[in-house]
């Protein structure tokens, strides 16, 4: 399935929301002491590769 936006749905829950986050948090961020963004991924990263020229998925 794809979003809104044409984005496969997995690519944008797993990555895009991670930005999409920390983006809407950065002001916040910014006016606290002490500040730290840890983002966790799992191993299935590893088993292929992010087409960045393709992040819509439009290509085969």
């Amino acid at each position: 399935m794809k979003t809104k936006d044409e984005f496969e749905t997995q690519f944008a829950v797993n990555h895009l929301g991670h930005f999409l986050l920390t983006n809407l948090l950065l002001g916040f961020l910014k006016r606290s002491a002490p500040r730290r963004i840890v983002i966790v991924f799992s191993k299935p990263y590893k088993y292929r590769d992010i087409n960045y020229e393709d992040l819509k998925c439009q290509q085969n």
